[in-house]
């Protein structure tokens, strides 16, 4: 079987402090690309997990073969970010809350 190829968007505390040494602890996935408006941010965790860094996530997805998306964005972007990655055909994972409206929730 091979690797699940995941890419974070955002990248945060919560991306840096939970769910990439998650990530980095499950066999058979690896972390291909992290994505955030904030350039810098972006690199250095690529830095540290040895991967690639996206100030755009239309970037990522197009450079990287992703099976699924970590989203680690503020929640009043993750309907917007939820929307895109299932657009892109991703698994998501997102954290909570999931969206911000019960009708944006029944959206998705």
């Amino acid at each position: 079987m091979k690797n699940m190829k995941v890419g974070i968007l955002g990248a945060g505390d919560i991306a840096s402090s939970f769910h990439l040494p998650a990530w980095q602890e499950i066999a058979k996935v690896e972390i291909t690309g992290i994505c955030d408006i904030d350039t810098n941010k972006a690199k250095v965790l690529a830095n540290i997990y040895k991967c690639n860094f996206y100030s755009s996530l239309s970037d990522m997805v197009q450079n990287e073969e992703l099976d699924i998306l970590d989203i680690c964005t503020p929640n009043t972007m993750h309907y917007q970010h939820i929307k895109q990655s299932l657009n892109y055909g991703l698994h998501t994972l997102v954290e909570k809350p999931f969206v911000s409206t019960a009708k944006q929730a029944q959206e998705l």
